[in-house]
C-alpha cells in the first residue's frame, strides 16, 4: 500500500488548518487588547478594574451584564505588583499565537510543530480548570483543543509518511508548506 501524498490524503482540508489559523489569530488579537488594557492601567497608575471600569463607562455598557460583572469582580484581586509580568506575559503569548496563525496559513510544517506543542501544554491546565469548576464553556474549549491537537498530529503523521516515500522512491517531491525534499536510493 503506498502512502498518499499530504493533499491527497482523506481527511486533509486546508479549508480546517485556516479555520484553525483564524483561531489563534483571534487570540493573539484579543491577548494582546488585554495586554494593551494591563500596561495601560499600569502607565496611568490606576487598577485594572478602574480602566476597565472607565473603559466600559466609555463604550456605554451596561456593568450589570453578566459577563461584564464578572469580568469586574475578577480585576479586583489582581495585584499591582504583578501587573508588569502579567502584561509581558500576555503580549509574549500574544505573539506567539500571531506566528502560529500565520504559519498555519500559509501552511507551514514548523507551524502545525508549534501548534500541537502548545495545544499539548495547555490540556492539562483545562483539565485541572474543569475539575475545579466545571462549566459548558470548558468543556467545549478543551474538546475543540483535542480535536484539533489530534488533527494536526495527523498532518504531522502524514507529512513524516510523505518524507519516507520520497526517500524510498528516491524521488523528488513537494509536500505542502516545506522544502523541496529529495530522496537518495540506497
Amino acid at each position: 500500500m503506498q502512502n498518499k501524498p499530504l493533499e491527497q490524503r482523506h481527511g486533509h482540508s486546508l479549508l480546517i488548518v485556516r479555520l484553525i489559523a483564524v483561531g489563534k489569530l483571534l487570540k493573539s488579537a484579543c491577548l494582546f487588547i488585554i495586554g494593551s488594557v494591563i500596561m495601560h492601567s499600569i502607565r496611568l497608575d490606576k487598577s485594572v478594574n478602574e480602566v476597565l471600569h472607565d473603559f466600559i463607562n466609555a463604550l456605554r455598557i451596561d456593568e450589570r451584564n453578566e459577563l461584564i460583572h464578572s469580568l469586574l469582580e475578577k480585576s479586583l484581586g489582581v495585584n499591582v505588583h504583578i501587573l508588569p509580568w502579567l502584561s509581558a506575559g500576555t503580549i509574549i503569548y500574544s505573539a506567539l499565537y500571531a506566528i502560529e496563525g500565520t504559519g498555519l496559513m500559509f501552511d507551514r510544517g514548523w507551524a502545525e510543530w508549534m501548534t500541537v506543542i502548545t495545544t499539548a501544554g495547555f490540556i492539562p491546565l483545562e483539565i485541572f480548570e474543569i475539575f475545579r469548576h466545571l462549566t459548558l464553556f470548558r468543556i467545549i474549549i478543551f474538546i475543540l483543543n483535542v480535536l484539533v491537537l489530534v488533527y494536526i498530529s495527523m498532518r504531522l503523521w502524514w507529512r513524516h509518511l510523505a518524507r519516507l516515500e520520497a526517500r524510498a522512491a528516491g524521488a523528488t517531491i513537494i509536500i505542502p508548506g516545506e522544502t523541496r525534499i529529495t530522496g537518495i536510493k540506497p
